[in-house]
């Protein structure tokens, strides 16, 4: 069964979220409906933060061969340990872009100095690890402001089906951008997307 999940402070991001049905009747089973199911919402761009935090308000961005930028919708972000031009295998933190292409990128536990070739430093070098549903139109960078993006109102994204392999997913890397714990930046998270599906 699919459900569409819609916070209605504007706070979190709609999604949607697959659950197998039917659940067991009895308590000790470990489907039981009586267990209930964790559906992580992801915050808005326009979302609250606590002090402390690293935050990143991003406009996901691809890079178009002969053409400017285009904004990814509903794109589905990892936020990578950049290691001398790689990226980490655990994600430090993970967000969702809205429908325009922004996106509230926070990492909540960062030490205030990081070791980094025998120094101390304050700042983390950090990557954005971007998926992309093909099956959506990118839009471009610049939005008019009375009319919002189709892809604002009709798509709901599902970001435990974007986060795994899917032949309909473009991904990409971004460059490298310094994440600092207490600090608010804005960014344009600007990547090289993989070719689009056949």
């Amino acid at each position: 069964m699919t459900l569409t999940i819609w916070e209605p402070t504007g706070r979190y991001l709609p999604r949607q979220a697959r659950i197998q049905l039917p659940r067991g009747a009895r308590p000790e089973q470990a489907d039981s409906l009586f267990t209930p199911i964790s559906i992580r919402l992801y915050p808005s761009p326009t979302a609250a933060v606590a002090p402390g935090w690293a935050v990143v308000r991003a406009t996901v961005l691809s890079e178009n061969a002969g053409g400017p930028p285009r904004r990814l919708p509903w794109a589905w972000l990892r936020v990578m340990r950049d290691n001398n031009g790689t990226a980490s295998a655990a994600p430090l933190a993970r967000a969702q872009a809205d429908g325009r292409g922004e996106a509230l990128i926070a990492v909540q536990a960062l030490p205030p100095t990081f070791e980094d070739a025998g120094r101390r430093r304050p700042d983390l070098p950090a990557r954005i690890a971007v998926v992309f549903d093909s099956n959506l139109r990118d839009l471009p960078e610049v939005l008019p402001d009375d009319d919002p993006p189709a892809a604002e109102g009709i798509y709901r994204p599902d970001p435990d089906l974007l986060d795994g392999p899917a032949k309909h997913l473009r991904d990409g890397l971004s460059e490298p951008l310094s994440l600092l714990a207490g600090r608010t930046a804005p960014a344009r998270v600007l990547v090289p997307l993989s070719e689009r599906p056949p």
